[in-house]
């Protein structure tokens, strides 16, 4: 169920809301995730001084691509200083939390996923997946094309 607020229903005392929203409606489309189980939230809502004040926590199971050798990775992108505010008067009646939620699990996201902090990776010259098999590429050599730039010395300081 999405999380809607009514803002009429919010009590001084503000409200708990828990539950899911399902993977297909959630929405996430991002290259290189894959969501593999509702989202689930716990947050309080409350209204001040004219404002709706949201705070409280997201989880999202997904499943990421190893950045060093694409290999799949399950893990839960967790929010869990998730924060929402905004005017009463420009709400209207109501408001659907899901748009925000979104952005924040995007940005929850890890930039360099793993699948364990020693992967070796593929081989960049025979795409071996170097945690399963060894290579007979020679390492580093680096890119023959700029071989004649090897021998050149550096400027002395000061030069331009």
């Amino acid at each position: 169920m999405p999380p809607v607020i009514v803002i009429a229903a919010v009590p001084p005392e503000g409200v708990r809301l828990r539950g899911e929203v399902p993977a297909a409606e959630f929405g996430l489309d991002v290259a290189g995730v894959t969501v593999s189980g509702a989202l689930r939230y716990d947050l309080f809502a409350e209204t001040a001084s004219g404002l709706l004040l949201v705070r409280g926590s997201l989880a999202l199971p997904v499943a990421l691509a190893c950045a060093r050798c694409l290999r799949p990775v399950e893990s839960e992108v967790r929010a869990d200083g998730y924060r929402f505010s905004a005017p009463i008067a420009e709400i209207g009646e109501e408001i659907d939390l899901t748009p925000g939620m979104r952005e924040d699990i995007i940005m929850a996201l890890p930039y360099k996923p793993l699948c364990s902090r020693d992967c070796r990776g593929i081989c960049p010259r025979c795409g071996a997946d170097r945690n399963v098999e060894r290579c007979a590429c020679r390492e580093g050599g680096g890119d023959d094309r700029w071989g004649a730039l090897d021998g050149l010395a550096a400027p002395p300081e000061g030069s331009a």
